[in-house]
């Protein structure tokens, strides 16, 4: 039975999401793979699939970032609302075409550690001296949306950041941005 976007809970959603992943081990661990690779070759694929499903993605984000304090992510948020990707990402999760990244890219965001790919890679281009002020700037930026939307959609938590930070540190990696991201966050409102 097909369902319709806007019918669903998100926690039924999940359900679903993670009965595909039980079901589509090796194909769920192609895509994580891919994602993880250092020529960042499924980072790309999400990205034009973002732009794909919302066209002008790419302008809001570039716009933000252009910001001198681009903190407020009300801009993004809304943009997405009224692109309504969710309903995008619900059809292309039942379409189950082959092509589609969408069921392997979902089990990634819900149950893999797609949250903390995306920071260690933007941690890892600010530390690469090719890179150039304004790609620095972008990954900050990134690491920032990063954090800070897993935290709002429930993701992640602020203990799970830390968490991450230790685990990151005791492997030998330098996290300043995700440091930074996390202290600022809990000047501004310190958890309970």
């Amino acid at each position: 039975m097909k369902i319709k976007p806007r019918t669903i809970k998100h926690e039924k959603f999940k359900v679903m999401v993670k009965e595909w992943l039980d079901t589509h081990r090796e194909e769920y661990c192609a895509f994580a793979e891919e994602v993880s690779r250092r020529d960042r070759s499924g980072f790309i694929q999400i990205f034009e699939y973002a732009q794909l499903a919302a066209p002008g993605y790419a302008n809001v984000v570039m716009a933000k970032m252009s910001e001198k304090n681009p903190k407020d992510l009300d801009s993004i948020e809304k943009f997405l609302r009224d692109a309504d990707i969710a309903s995008t990402l619900v059809d292309g999760f039942q379409s189950q075409k082959p092509d589609s990244i969408v069921p392997a890219m979902l089990a990634w965001m819900y149950f893999g550690n797609s949250w903390e790919t995306v920071v260690s890679y933007n941690e890892e281009m600010i530390q690469d001296k090719d890179t150039g002020l304004s790609d620095r700037i972008k990954a900050r930026f990134m690491i920032l949306v990063t954090i800070q939307m897993s935290i709002v959609n429930g993701h992640r938590t602020r203990e799970d950041w830390r968490e991450f930070r230790k685990i990151q540190k005791s492997m030998g990696s330098i996290v300043p941005v995700t440091d930074t991201v996390i202290e600022e966050m809990e000047e501004e409102r310190p958890e309970a």
